[in-house]
């Protein structure tokens, strides 16, 4: 697969086997109906260790050494450096497409981006803290979101 600026990838699954949630699966079809032109691409465990193994094997051991956010990260980046495009979190409600935010900004080099989300409202924050990883920490009412293309 070549590098495709207009990918938009989420890794769901480092931690656990269970379905993606609900609310995971209602971001990415926003994600989806705001880039129409974009190829959406949900990364699984399997796949993210495939990648690392295969293109960074050189940071494999550290990688199965990292706590599950750590990993979270490094493949967060190796996916953008492998494949190209964006990176959302799966928790991330888009309000902007791709397109309006790279000419918001004027983007023509590849660069890391961190908005602030303020638009957190309370049942979202008590739907978080059921996520497992968040061992019953609710989300904060703002917060930064990680976006890298």
């Amino acid at each position: 697969m070549s590098k495709n600026k207009d990918r938009i990838n989420f890794i769901f699954g480092l931690w656990d086997n269970k379905p993606l949630p609900h609310m995971f699966k209602k971001n990415i079809k926003l994600w989806k109906k705001l880039n129409p032109q974009s190829e959406i691409c949900i990364w699984k465990k399997q796949e993210c260790e495939f990648l690392i193994q295969s293109k960074y094997p050189d940071i494999l051991q550290m990688y199965k050494a990292a706590s599950p956010i750590q990993r979270a990260d490094l493949t967060r980046y190796a996916i953008i450096h492998a494949k190209g495009g964006w990176f959302a979190d799966c928790d991330t409600v888009p309000t902007l497409s791709v397109d309006e935010i790279r000419k918001s900004i004027s983007i023509t080099d590849p660069v890391g981006i961190a908005f602030t989300e303020t638009h957190i409202d309370l049942k979202f924050q008590q739907t978080t803290a059921k996520i497992e990883i968040r061992n019953g920490l609710p989300e904060q009412k703002i917060r930064i979101a990680n976006y890298v293309f």
